[in-house]
């Protein structure tokens, strides 16, 4: 994944805090399986990236596409540990995404040729590499 930081306004965020919840009323757009997040929290440009990973290499097999949904915007900065105060925010350590209850993640295409049984399994890795409860909805 590779982050475009020209995109951003500022380099180095504050810290906010994730409130509310976020329903999508529509359908979906193209395929008939998604993950849906069931709790607020934040996700890592890594954890976003490895889930699609886990993903690709089963829809690859059996035809299909993945869509993402979320993209990593904000910089979470912190200072070495025994640092006197002062002297600026901090380096980056890594970049992030907030993820609000009942917002969809991930989306999985031409769906219908993949066996049921190789879903759940695959949902399941994906979900593992997610710092959010998630859950798997079949449309």
């Amino acid at each position: 994944m590779v982050l475009n930081y020209n995109k951003n306004k500022f380099l180095k965020h504050r810290k906010r805090y994730i409130k509310g919840s976020k329903f999508d009323k529509k359908k979906l757009k193209n395929g008939s399986y998604f993950i849906k997040s069931l709790e607020n929290g934040r996700v890592t440009a890594n954890q976003i990236e490895a889930g699609r990973k886990i993903m690709q290499r089963v829809v690859k097999i059996y035809g299909g596409t993945v869509h993402v949904y979320i993209f990593p915007t904000f910089s979470v900065s912190s200072k070495p540990t025994e640092v006197r105060m002062g002297k600026g925010k901090g380096k980056i350590k890594f970049w992030g995404c907030s993820i609000k209850k009942g917002q969809v993640i991930y989306e999985v295409s031409d769906a219908f040729r993949i066996p049921p049984q190789v879903l759940d399994k695959v949902f399941k890795q994906v979900s593992s590499k997610l710092s959010v409860l998630t859950k798997k909805i079949e449309y």
